[in-house]
């Protein structure tokens, strides 16, 4: 079922590949298959991926060869959300 999700929700952005997935609600084992089918994606159509990733769930994208590129709060006292890319590889 998270690769037919996957599947439909993954948006063409220029030279990235966003998507509308949250990997990490699900186990590991279906956490991980989630964040390879968005990578696949990306891959073979040569382009970057982005995404938004909690302090919580940014290790399972750590993993998968993401990098930490900005951190984003949307007021002061919020959550701090990393704003994540993996170049094409």
């Amino acid at each position: 079922m998270a690769a037919v999700a996957v599947q439909n929700q993954h948006l063409m952005v220029t030279n990235i590949v966003t998507c509308n997935v949250l990997c990490t609600s699900l186990t590991n084992a279906l956490a991980d298959d989630c964040a390879m089918q968005i990578t696949d994606i990306a891959d073979a159509e040569n382009k970057w991926t982005y995404l938004e990733a909690s302090d919580q769930g940014y290790h399972l994208y750590i993993r998968h060869s993401f990098e930490v590129l900005e951190e984003l709060r949307v007021t002061p006292d919020a959550p701090v959300m990393l704003g994540m890319g993996r170049p094409p590889q």
